[in-house]
């Protein structure tokens, strides 16, 4: 996409555009809505390509795509620094829009503290297994004397856990092996490790389908706070 949002799920198979009522129909190709968009829901890009506004594109997803993707899209987003407010504000002028409540409940449960779609995956699935919200982004002084930020801590820190997606050990041309990646991540786990009473890694299997990551908090100790919901999907 132009604005760089990650997309959970399948890729969408046609390009979807706003434009003004007579401004043609869609195709086999290109999907076009018929609508007229306030001025400060376009941004023009390079080359002069006109675009809806991260804000607005964040709208529209949550319109039309499910609400974990969107969850994850807005808060992407959120972590780069697109304000809550400016969404909401793109959400008020979005006024009837078919799916406009579906948006506005999926940015009421974006999170700002995710590097990445797993991280928001996982804080969702907390609240959907019933179990405290992490804190994220915590920093931690390892016993080699490093500082470190751990991805989610639960009890002020005496329970820390890890995002574990496969990208960080992709190979990739002029970056370390996959090997070194491997090396460095162990060193650093344990020096992270012994400064908390247990330290978990969460997987996207386990996250996705939610019964490996709820054996895993059990097992660490995180509090489960109330009565699990159906997973968000």
């Amino acid at each position: 996409m132009l604005h760089g949002i990650p997309i959970l799920g399948q890729w969408p198979g046609t390009v979807r555009t706003t434009v003004p009522r007579g401004g043609g129909w869609s195709s086999g190709v290109v999907e076009r809505t018929h609508r007229r968009l306030a001025p400060e829901d376009i941004v023009e890009l390079d080359h002069g390509v006109r675009a809806t506004s991260v804000e607005r594109t964040l709208v529209d997803l949550g319109a039309t795509r499910s609400a974990l993707s969107a969850i994850v899209a807005i808060s992407h987003a959120r972590r780069g620094g697109t304000s809550l407010e400016s969404i909401e504000a793109a959400l008020v002028r979005a006024g009837r829009m078919v799916g406009v409540g579906k948006a506005r409940i999926a940015v009421q449960g974006s999170v700002a503290g995710s590097d990445s779609p797993l991280e928001t995956l996982v804080v969702v699935r907390c609240r959907d297994l019933g179990f405290a919200a992490p804190e994220q982004q915590r920093a931690v002084r390892g016993v080699d004397g490093g500082m470190y930020w751990v991805d989610f801590a639960w009890r002020d820190g005496a329970i820390l856990g890890e995002a574990d997606g496969k990208l960080k050990y992709r190979a990739v041309e002029g970056r370390p092996t996959p090997a070194e990646v491997l090396w460095s991540e162990k060193r650093r786990e344990d020096a992270i490790r012994q400064r908390c009473g247990a330290f978990l890694r969460v997987g996207w299997d386990d996250a996705w389908h939610g019964a490996g990551l709820e054996l895993r908090l059990l097992e660490a100790g995180v509090p489960r706070v109330r009565l699990p919901r159906p997973l968000t999907r």
